[in-house]
């Protein structure tokens, strides 16, 4: 496996990756090799299981949740060469790459030089257009992500929306869907009943694209008619400066929580804490964050966008509201501080769904997946 982003470094992927692992944790099915990145100067190594083992080399990364381009060109280079030498000492049959740059990247050249195949799992912004962000980045990239995704054994999205976006620009790339999963005996609903709402949770790294600034000024709506009501952001990213003196902007500092970057284990705890889930974002794949929301039992609104509609269908799983429009995220989240009843279906309706997308599932789709392509050598 290849993959520059595992815990605590990355965001949904490596949370996802690292869940994955866990649940072939002495399987004895597969022998999984990880090569991934570390923050620090010195390459490392530790074993999740007798049969899954963890390489990460070092790329002296500044920011936990973002890769800087010279900390993915190091990654590339060093990794590499790391996956080239454990091939050397016990050859790979498959190589896994988790986005398609730089991990794709490094997978296409792997077959090349040594004559293994592989298959990629997409990410959100590897999909040329998905993120604003790498809007200058993406006509540099498009050849080599469509060379990537064309030498794969097998293209794997999220959801429908991926599908669709990578279709849109390599019509007849075969592609498999397989959802995200969340593991519903930890992240579960709080057993405390709450007579009224009380505190909101976001969880998204802050960058532009999930659009936290949309509902900071929503919140300062809803809390002129619940003043006790609080705001928990969790994550951290550029916009996180900016981010606070909107809200002091709008006098609601005191109101808001910035909590910032928190340990995997303390998550469940974090949305049992809280009341009502909101995800802004202007762009999304298969949010993690969502998922676990809704496995904790939180009513969630999100906004309308291709990404979240396998998850949440607006007045059945959760509600949705316009993208960008403060004004009606507002209205949304003062209907759920209203509607006590409507609380309680929708948090239901999530936890249903949820369950419907357990990580079991996930592992069961994930093998099937790695049985059926039946590993050979490139000749």
């Amino acid at each position: 496996m290849l993959n520059n982003e595992y815990p605590p470094l990355g965001g949904g992927t490596a949370s996802v990756n690292q869940s994955l692992l866990g649940a072939l944790a002495d399987t004895g099915e597969f022998e999984i090799e990880l090569v991934t990145s570390c923050a620090g100067t010195d390459y490392s190594f530790s074993r999740v299981s007798t049969n899954i083992s963890i390489h990460r080399v070092p790329v002296n990364n500044k920011n936990p949740h973002h890769s800087c381009n010279r900390e993915l060109l190091t990654y590339s280079y060093r990794g590499f060469l790391k996956a080239r030498q454990l091939h050397k000492a016990d050859p790979f049959q498959l190589v896994f790459a988790w986005s398609s740059v730089p991990a794709g990247a490094m997978a296409l050249l792997f077959k090349w030089l040594c004559g293994v195949e592989y298959f990629i799992r997409v990410m959100g912004p590897d999909i040329p257009g998905f993120e604003d962000r790498y809007r200058y980045l993406y006509p540099v990239l498009r050849p080599l992500i469509y060379k990537v995704w064309r030498n794969s054994r097998s293209v794997i999205v999220k959801c429908q929306y991926e599908k669709e976006l990578i279709l849109h620009q390599v019509p007849n790339l075969d592609l498999m869907v397989l959802p995200n999963g969340v593991d519903t005996s930890i992240f579960s609903p709080s057993l405390e009943k709450r007579a009224s709402p009380k505190s909101i949770l976001c969880v998204a790294r802050l960058v532009q694209r999930k659009g936290i600034d949309v509902l900071i000024r929503a919140f300062s709506i809803a809390l002129k008619g619940s003043p006790e009501l609080c705001l928990k952001v969790v994550g951290t990213g550029d916009e996180e400066q900016s981010l606070k003196r909107l809200c002091n902007d709008l006098g609601i500092g005191a109101s808001v929580e910035f909590i910032g970057s928190c340990p995997r284990e303390e998550m469940p705890n974090i949305y049992r804490a809280s009341d009502i889930f909101v995800l802004p974002s202007h762009n999304e794949g298969m949010s993690i964050a969502v998922l676990e929301a809704m496995a904790a039992g939180l009513p969630c609104v999100v906004t309308f966008n291709r990404g979240l509609d396998d998850l949440v269908t607006d007045q059945v799983t959760g509600l949705t509201f316009n993208d960008g429009d403060h004004l009606n995220l507002a209205k949304k989240i003062e209907t759920l501080l209203c509607d006590s009843a409507l609380r309680e279906r929708l948090s239901s309706a999530a936890r249903l769904r949820a369950q419907d997308l357990s990580l079991s599932a996930q592992v069961a789709n994930f093998v099937t997946i790695l049985r059926s392509i039946n590993p050979r050598r490139v000749q």
